[in-house]
């Protein structure tokens, strides 16, 4: 079960993404439960932590690795369009895909700070052959930079 990697590059369009852009940093949990195959007894409250930018213009947020997460803005929030998947390598010689069902960014009332929550279900194969799925939920706060 992997994270982000330390730091994730985005963009965002449409009216009202002003107050998301910049760099933010990221820190709380992510939770696995739920877990079958190889993860069943994987299921674990793990800490998280990295940094985000949001810059003007392009085709949505989008993540390292592949994941382009295209967001709605709408007032103070920010969600997921549409569920979308991506993965790529894991340590060990396996692969992860996540399945994103939900990612939402919510500005406190000092435009400096957020709450984030995404959840979705995470799938691996191992190097050694083995497999599992777990479901994955993140709790994250932010500060911009």
């Amino acid at each position: 079960m992997e994270n982000f990697p330390a730091v994730v590059l985005g963009t965002a369009t449409g009216s009202g993404v002003g107050p998301f852009l910049g760099t933010w940093y990221l820190s709380g949990t992510e939770t696995f439960t739920h877990c079958v195959g190889d993860a069943a007894s994987a299921s674990a409250t793990d800490p998280f932590s990295g940094a985000f930018t949001w810059t003007a213009g392009g085709a949505g947020l989008t993540a390292a690795g592949g994941c382009t997460f295209d967001e709605v803005v709408s007032g103070t929030t920010a969600t997921l369009a549409a569920p979308l998947s991506c993965g790529g390598p894991i340590s060990g010689g396996g692969e992860e895909t996540t399945a994103f069902e939900t990612f939402t960014w919510v500005l406190g009332a000092d435009g400096t700070t957020a709450t984030i929550s995404q959840t979705g279900t995470q799938q691996f194969t191992s190097g050694g052959g083995g497999m599992g799925t777990c479901q994955v939920a993140f709790a994250l706060t932010a500060t911009r930079e």
